[in-house]
């Protein structure tokens, strides 16, 4: 059973195709909000309370449809008011964004700012919010029960490491994405990093490179890599994708674990207690303590420009990453 809220003409804009994410973490009104009548949101998600992050929606926008929505921003604005965006898939394929502010009078705001300056855009992601750092469902993990696929694994699984062996899970979650622009998956080829079957990871999630220029450069054999920095349009390609479940691992360290054969990183808790990370992870337990989870990774982790640098210096990459179109040609 779902819920049903009609949102005020006022409260809401579209941005559509190039318009969405045109910008570093914003994106573009098709129009001025109050052009657009009509916005009915159905809450899939039930059971909670709220509107979250990850939360599916279906979304009705006068003779448009959205069936399959996301939360993909559900936090406040500066008055206070609550900024909601949703993300779909329009009848041609294309991605969609419908920004919602309840209680806030979006038209109104966008009149005053467009007159006093630049045509005003809206954030689509919160305020500090990373990508995902995941793996997509179905990937096989090794445990010491043999591999297993991630959406199956509980805590107090034990998992393979390759510094310390078996580990107990503390915690695992997923979220919902469309899987376009930086929620898009990377899709690693049988092979391609030693995988022994496709292997479907977020962008940002690190995987191990191994080659004796690391030493030369990074002072180490091994490093952290985003795998999206190993992109090269055949073997490893970023893949659109209507609907894409990231899952998350938790273990007392940030551990190298290996993922269909490829070793690939654990979930990192880098920055701030993890308690930051609730509200994004709703399911992250609070008591998953600084203090007893330890955020020194695992190896040298390279952001992407060195990253890239390397893969093409090792010839893995060359030339700028290839992007996906923009078109989806299948679900």
């Amino acid at each position: 059973m779902s819920r049903t809220v009609y949102a005020l003409d006022s409260e809401f804009g579209l941005a559509s195709g190039g318009n969405v994410n045109d910008g570093t973490g914003t994106s573009s009104f098709d129009a001025p909000p109050g052009t657009l009548c009509g916005l009915t949101i159905d809450l899939l998600d039930d059971d909670r309370p709220t509107f979250g992050v990850g939360d599916r929606v279906s979304l009705t926008l006068g003779d448009l449809g959205f069936p399959d929505a996301t939360v993909i921003r559900a936090d406040r604005l500066a008055c206070g008011a609550a900024a909601l965006v949703f993300e779909g898939i329009d009848s041609d394929g294309d991605p969609a964004q419908i920004v919602w502010t309840p209680g806030f009078d979006l038209a109104g705001w966008y009149t005053a700012r467009a007159a006093a300056g630049p045509v005003p855009v809206f954030r689509s992601r919160e305020a500090g919010a990373a990508r995902p750092v995941c793996f997509a469902r179905n990937t096989r993990i090794e445990t010491t029960r043999g591999p297993i696929s991630v959406q199956y694994l509980r805590p107090g699984d034990r998992l393979l490491t390759l510094d310390h062996g078996p580990q107990d899970l503390l915690w695992c979650g997923y979220r919902r994405h469309v899987g376009l622009g930086a929620s898009a998956p990377v899709v690693v080829e049988s092979g391609a990093l030693g995988n022994v079957a496709r292997l479907v990871l977020s962008q940002d999630h690190r995987v191990i490179l191994r080659h004796p220029l690391a030493q030369l450069g990074f002072d180490n054999p091994e490093v952290l890599v985003p795998v999206a920095a190993l992109v090269n349009g055949s073997s490893i390609r970023i893949a659109a994708m209507r609907r894409v479940v990231y899952h998350h691992l938790l273990l007392e360290r940030h551990e190298v674990l290996l993922a269909q054969g490829t070793e690939v990183e654990s979930l990192h808790l880098a920055k701030g207690p993890p308690v930051n990370l609730a509200s994004t992870y709703r399911t992250l337990p609070h008591s998953l303590h600084p203090d007893r989870v330890h955020v020194t990774c695992a190896r040298p982790a390279l952001d992407f420009a060195e990253a890239r640098s390397l893969a093409i210096q090792i010839g893995i990459a060359d030339g700028p990453v290839p992007q996906p179109p923009r078109l989806l040609v299948a679900a």
